[in-house]
């Protein structure tokens, strides 16, 4: 019997990471299901020790760019956890604010799954590799232009669950949001 090796190291990588609401289901209209998401990425930033570079939670949207460093977790690992833990917290305030119609939908979205009652999250999430400074800048500053594009907001900095006022450094977000100055970049 052999023993099992042990994981290498995982080099960095810096992702652009898109996942949504089933239905498009506006629950992030919601100031309080935004604070649970953001901070359950929070918890799970100081669980696998990542950086997050930008972000922007839309009514049924959650975008944002995140540098996973040399450990060994990965965009699956995190967005698992992300999305397990913020989707039992925000169902949980849904009960007790009596908010069935919108679990409804949840329910609706669990049906042919055995081992689920509800659904919150889409079943995938979309993730782009960034590979140099030039197109992260770039994927950085279409992603705070979003709110404006949908009506939102007339400034990206106005914009409350985005990470828009980070940018330049020196202002502040409600999540921490790393500089690209101190992002450790191996392309």
């Amino acid at each position: 019997m052999s023993a099992a090796r042990p994981r290498r190291p995982r080099s960095p990588t810096t992702s652009l990471v898109t996942t949504g609401v089933v239905e498009d289901t506006p629950v992030f209209s919601d100031a309080v299901c935004c604070d649970i998401l953001l901070r359950t990425v929070h918890f799970c930033q100081q669980k696998y020790g990542f950086e997050v570079l930008a972000f922007v939670i839309l009514p049924s949207r959650f975008r944002w760019i995140v540098h996973l460093g040399r450990g060994r977790a990965t965009v699956s690992d995190v967005m698992r956890d992300l999305k397990n833990q913020s989707a039992r917290e925000i169902m949980t305030v849904l009960e007790k604010e009596h908010s069935y119609g919108v679990l409804q939908v949840f329910v609706r979205n669990a049906r042919d799954l055995n081992d689920q009652r509800r659904r919150f999250w889409r079943p995938h999430f979309e993730e782009t590799v960034i590979g140099d400074l030039e197109t992260l800048r770039a994927r950085i500053e279409d992603l705070h232009e979003e709110p404006i594009r949908e009506g939102l907001a007339s400034t990206a900095a106005e914009y409350r669950y985005s990470s828009a006022g980070s940018h330049p450094p020196g202002e502040r977000s409600i999540l921490s949001v790393t500089p690209l100055s101190q992002l450790e970049w191996i392309a």
